[in-house]
């Protein structure tokens, strides 16, 4: 049969496709801040979705397209989230 594509809960009703996902990590990191700075810096749409509806960014999303997704759900939520996901195969 047709497998439906999971999607994942990024917060503020907002999902993207789990089978996209590259990489989930927190906002934290110097470098990860450095290059969302220089995308908003580039203003290029498209590679830059903020989700987080004017609250703080706590995680970052990549995906495999190399779109940064910021969310302002923790990654310990967005993990737990993945892993019910795959738990409800």
């Amino acid at each position: 049969g047709a497998r439906r594509m999971k999607m994942l809960n990024s917060g503020f009703s907002s999902y993207i496709p789990m089978n996209k996902i590259k990489a989930v990590v927190p906002y934290e990191s110097n470098r990860i801040k450095k290059e969302i700075q220089q995308l908003r810096d580039e203003d290029r749409p498209g590679r830059l979705l903020d989700l987080t509806k004017k609250k703080a960014v706590k995680t970052v999303i990549i995906m495999d397209d190399d779109t940064y997704v910021l969310s302002n759900v923790s990654v310990e939520t967005i993990i737990k989230r993945v892993r019910e996901e795959e738990d409800n195969e």
